[in-house]
């Protein structure tokens, strides 16, 4: 599901086609796929409290895609008068968890260095693209988190010190 997000964002972004109606619930979604160990899972569930709990392990290709899906929702600033995303839109991720899993996934020396698709296992090529790719993604969430601390959205939908 999070790999059917991230092409859903990609696309929709670059064919200016995002609508309130298209990103509904997904940053909710893609908040429920993050574990307790930081990388994101391929699906959640939804409790009738509202709550989203990961449904499987952290994963490489699928922290990838809910780190970059989670980025392009954070870059949409909904307009104030489009209140159906809701003011804490986009839902919060543990970014500092996300980063610390995705350099937690880089293996030993003797390991050559690479990176592994889920914890415990063993380094794989394809991991340095999904993990390692990952990593300056998750740290310009990690500063844009430290520079908007303290801020908060005018009526205009622009950032404004607290």
């Amino acid at each position: 599901m999070n790999r059917g997000t991230y092409c859903l964002l990609v696309v929709a972004v670059l064919l200016d086609i995002v609508t309130p109606e298209l990103v509904h619930n997904v940053d909710k979604f893609i908040a429920g796929c993050q574990t307790y160990e930081g990388g994101f899972a391929c699906s959640s569930f939804p409790f009738a409290n509202g709550n989203m709990v990961a449904q499987a392990e952290a994963h490489g290709g699928y922290t990838s895609c809910a780190i970059n899906s989670y980025f392009l929702l954070s870059t949409m600033v909904p307009p104030s008068s489009q209140t159906s995303l809701g003011q804490d839109f986009p839902a919060k991720i543990d970014v500092d968890a996300a980063l610390r899993w995705s350099v937690m996934q880089q293996g030993e020396a003797i390991e050559a260095g690479g990176f592994r698709g889920r914890s415990n296992k063993l380094v794989d090529g394809c991991y340095s693209w999904w993990v390692g790719g990952g990593v300056p993604v998750v740290e310009a969430l990690a500063k844009r988190e430290k520079a908007n601390a303290g801020k908060t959205l005018n009526e205009e939908g622009k950032l404004s010190q607290t």
